[in-house]
């Protein structure tokens, strides 16, 4: 790599000036003192630091490199991590396909029963048995359904309350009680008990 590469460039710098020295008869050679060269001139520090500096920066800079990288991608494994646990939440907190619902068919003047087949990531909105792409607004749960096809809990949603003047308050599914007897079933939501399936509304996270 980098780094085994400067270290032997420096390493042959090293033993080409030792040698250098030995044939000018020097004692002991050290690349920060002067001595004598073959043809009797100086071998100045100036001559053989610089390079050596170089090649040490090198080195520092290769390893700098080397460990940034590996930060890098430490940091996009845990960024990878992340996003996978937000779209797993995500997931949680939508309607799941087989969801019982009503949807308010422009066509049909009114409510028709209607279940989930999927969610469209693109446009952000659910595809129904009887329409795809359908807008939140038009999308309520059924309140003739069975526990198993309730709307989960921690499904994210919007309570359309009367005493906020009909603001659409967020919300999130606590629990489902299943109507006895030919009853319309209700949500209990977090900011409301027994909330009518008319006033909830699908809610993306």
């Amino acid at each position: 790599g980098e780094l085994g590469d400067a270290e032997g460039r420096a390493e042959a710098l090293v033993q080409a000036a030792a040698h250098r020295e030995a044939k000018a008869g020097c004692l002991g050679w050290q690349p920060w003192l002067m001595c004598g060269s073959a043809q009797g001139g100086p071998l100045a520090e100036e001559a053989v630091q610089p390079r050596l500096t170089e090649l040490f920066h090198t080195s520092d800079a290769a390893v700098e490199a080397v460990a940034g990288d590996e930060r890098i991608k430490q940091l996009e494994k845990e960024v990878q991590a992340q996003q996978a646990l937000l779209e797993a939440e995500r997931q949680r907190a939508r309607l799941p396909m087989g969801a019982a619902c009503q949807y308010l068919s422009s066509s049909w003047s009114g409510w028709v029963p209607a279940v989930v087949t999927a969610f469209d990531l693109g446009s952000q909105t659910y595809d129904l048995d009887v329409r795809r792409g359908a807008k939140l607004d038009n999308i309520a749960p059924s309140a003739k359904a069975a526990q198993d096809a309730a709307w989960p809990v921690g499904a994210f949603v919007s309570y359309l309350s009367d005493s906020a003047g009909g603001t659409a308050l967020p919300a999130v599914i606590q629990g489902f009680n299943e109507g006895e007897g030919g009853a319309d079933g209700t949500y209990d939501l977090d900011i409301k008990r027994g909330a009518a399936c008319e006033k909830i509304r699908p809610r993306l996270p």
